[in-house]
């Protein structure tokens, strides 16, 4: 029996429904998800992240909130993980060094 897929509707345009559809053999649910850009039978919940949004949304505090949700529905039985999409090349990097933003990764590992 396979897993059931749910890509929140705001993914659409992410080209992430085509790629699911093309793993899977079978296109993922299209709904609007609280939390989360993909849930997976409803134990996990995935949040992609693009390294600028993780960048800017760490520097300006709106991260905290979406960690302190994940962790809540981590707590609920979901697990939650945060993917990040991008390149590491420092010149590819928002405004960061590569120092930066592994502190800034282990910081959460550590505090979340």
């Amino acid at each position: 029996m396979p897993c059931e897929i749910v890509l929140d509707d705001r993914e659409r345009r992410s080209g992430l429904e085509a790629a699911l559809t093309r793993q899977t053999g079978h296109p993922p649910l299209i709904r609007r998800l609280e939390l989360g850009d993909v849930a997976i039978d409803d134990r996990l919940l995935i949040e992609r992240k693009a390294i600028a949004d993780f960048v800017a949304s760490w520097r300006d505090g709106r991260l905290a909130g979406q960690l302190a949700r994940l962790c809540a529905a981590d707590r609920e039985g979901r697990r939650c993980l945060i993917l990040l999409e991008g390149s590491l090349l420092p010149q590819s990097l928002p405004g960061i060094s590569l120092d930066e933003l592994r502190q800034a990764i282990l910081s959460i590992v550590l505090d979340w």
